[in-house]
């Protein structure tokens, strides 16, 4: 399993989850547990889902209840409830990747430290937002590493009012599901990504283009970004991406060395033709709209 997924799952006790839905601004998608072929999709009509950490995200509940019925009817009451994981859509929460050198061990004093460092960053209220971290090893440095020094340690933080996630497990508990893991499907997208080194994924769901750098098993950059309406908007999409490998180049002291898709669609083929010229790298495809429930899915086998 990827160490993010991994980190992800480590703290729950329970049997792994019945089932795993994701949520796109065009479909919920379902699959059982274990079973990478079993993908259901249920669409969605425009205007239903609108992603975003600043305001509701649920403009028309009742289609989004219909299709989570479609996909798994309620069974009425139950004794116990059936377990699912939530993929939501990329850009419903601010994620970002913190890093500090001296984080202690102290679960409550992490997510204080969590919270002080996200006060001013975050367009919303950090002391009352639902928040979701892991901590990951910093890459290491290279030489001898002086005696006594602090071992840096990134982590990644998953944050976004309350009410939002909320409302998003609400059409699920109706259903008879319990939440046990709510995550974004961009970071479940990551178990599809098996290169060892520094790899760039990009990734489209709608109009919000996700953009992720791995090195090796760490996230080091995450960044969702709602596309303008233009007539070129691979043009838009290779901007980003442009930003991004700078980054890479600027801060991870080499080059990245792939560049992965999903979700491109009708523009995939366009991609593959010019991205490699463009970049310099090999451009592979990770999937189309399901890579976070299939990353979800291979990540958790």
């Amino acid at each position: 399993m990827p160490d993010i997924l991994r980190s992800l799952t480590r703290y729950l006790k329970d049997p792994p989850p019945e089932v795993v839905f994701e949520i796109a601004t065009d479909a919920v998608r379902m699959a059982r547990s274990g079973q990478a072929n079993s993908i259901e999709s249920a669409p969605l009509g425009p205007g239903v889902i609108s992603p975003s950490p600043l305001h509701d995200n649920i403009a028309l509940p009742e289609p989004l209840q219909a299709a989570v019925y479609r996909l798994a009817p309620s069974t009425g009451r139950r004794r116990k409830q059936r377990t699912a994981a939530v993929l939501l859509p990329d850009n419903s929460a601010h994620v970002t990747v913190l890093e500090f050198s001296d984080l202690p061990d102290n679960h409550d004093e992490q997510r204080a430290l969590i919270r002080a460092r996200l006060k001013r960053s975050v367009p919303f209220d950090i002391d009352t937002a639902a928040l979701s971290y892991w901590t990951q090893e910093a890459a290491a440095p290279t030489g001898t590493p002086a005696k006594g020094a602090k071992v840096r340690r990134e982590v990644v933080v998953a944050t976004t009012p309350p009410e939002i996630v909320q409302r998003y497990e609400a059409p699920f508990r109706n259903a008879g599901f319990e939440p046990g893991l709510v995550t974004l499907a961009s970071l479940a997208c990551l178990g599809l990504v098996d290169h060892r080194g520094i790899s760039i994924v990009a990734r489209l769901s709608g109009v919000v283009l996700t953009v992720l750098v791995k090195q090796d098993r760490i996230l080091k950059l995450t960044r969702s970004i709602a596309l303008a309406e233009t007539a070129s908007p691979l043009d838009e999409i290779a901007g980003h991406l442009f930003q991004t490998f700078v980054y890479v180049e600027d801060n991870l002291g080499r080059g990245a060395e792939q560049l992965y898709l999903a979700g491109f669609g009708s523009m995939e083929s366009q991609a593959l033709e010019t991205f490699p010229d463009e970049f310099k790298v090999p451009v592979l495809v990770l999937g189309g709209a399901d890579t976070g429930i299939r990353g979800y899915l291979k990540g958790a086998a």
